[in-house]
């Protein structure tokens, strides 16, 4: 059983099948990786982005009233709207 498994492991490395399929799988598991931790990021990065933006259109609401030129510093732009990406 050995030498039939010994033989079959031999013309694989010399037909160089098996190196290929291993790259292969090693660049496929190493492409989702890349694309699971991307969608993580980006879904971080957008709950922050969203969670600031409530806090600061609360702190707007919560500024009483004002001068509408003093009103307009108090930071109502520092969220640019989002635009369809293409």
């Amino acid at each position: 059983m050995s030498a039939i498994a010994a033989k079959d492991w031999r013309e694989f490395i010399r037909d160089r099948r098996l190196l290929i399929a291993s790259a292969l799988m090693i660049v496929l598991a190493l492409l989702a990786l890349a694309l699971a931790l991307s969608w993580q990021r980006i879904a971080s990065h957008e709950a922050d982005r969203r969670a600031a933006e409530a806090g600061d259109r609360q702190t707007w609401l919560e500024q009483g009233e004002q001068n509408p030129h003093g009103a307009a510093h108090f930071a109502s732009w520092a969220f640019r709207p989002l635009t369809p990406r293409r």
